[in-house]
């Protein structure tokens, strides 16, 4: 949950991934930490089983990602 964690931790992670968050504190902390805007934030809570969000130090471009499921 990102709102119980240290700001540092959270500010001194050069890769994100950000799974489904429902709690709009959550998402905004998370969002904010990664630089998304509120239009991205929204996306969120709706990202299904196998989506999420990725940032890096390495770019200011944000990556949704689709993991599809092994057989």
């Amino acid at each position: 949950v990102p709102t119980r964690l240290i700001p540092d931790a959270i500010k001194n992670t050069n890769t994100k991934i950000t799974h489904r968050l429902v709690a709009e504190d959550d998402c905004r902390a998370i969002a904010e930490s990664m630089g998304i805007s509120d239009e991205q934030r929204m996306i969120i809570p709706k990202l299904l089983v196998g989506q999420c969000i990725v940032s890096t130090s390495l770019t200011t471009e944000k990556h949704w990602v689709q993991v599809n499921k092994m057989k």
